[in-house]
């Protein structure tokens, strides 16, 4: 089998639509050169349900959440070694109530992209993100972890 050159990967933001994250977390593994490291970025389970719909589901049933320890144990057990855990809700939520506060919209434009891109509801989903966040029902997580050399 030949080795693998890549040094680094990163996932955005997807794994709460995984439904098989060791799978995918594995392949990750499988790919990355010895050293190489991943980041991975993921909104977690904190404490209770959080508000539906979110930006990536409209109901419990077509979301794929996890919480924060489970999420470390599917990078364990895969084989990585997990270097740093960076909590990002306070600043997910203070941008968030920044912009609020800020006076500033989107503007048709970016209206309509949102629209086409996220559906017509993504204003509130956005909206159920935040105040889950923000009433500690979520968390997002950015978990960096590399492939022992």
């Amino acid at each position: 089998m030949p080795r693998s050159s890549i040094r680094s990967a990163i996932c955005f933001y997807v794994g709460m639509n995984i439904a098989d994250k060791a799978a995918v977390i594995g392949q990750a593994f499988r790919v990355l050169k010895p050293g190489g490291k991943l980041i991975w970025t993921e909104a977690v389970l904190a404490a209770g349900e959080p508000n539906y719909p979110l930006p990536w589901a409209v109901a419990p049933e077509t979301s794929h959440l996890v919480d924060r320890d489970t999420l470390k144990t599917l990078f364990a057990d895969a084989g990585f070694h997990i270097d740093e855990v960076i909590d990002e809700t306070g600043e997910h939520v203070e941008l968030a109530m920044q912009r609020a506060s800020s006076g500033i919209i989107p503007s048709p434009v970016q209206r309509q992209v949102n629209e086409i891109v996220l559906g017509t509801e993504f204003v509130q989903r956005r909206k159920n993100y935040i105040r889950s966040l923000n009433e500690g029902r979520l968390a997002s997580l950015a978990i960096i972890v590399s492939k022992p050399a």
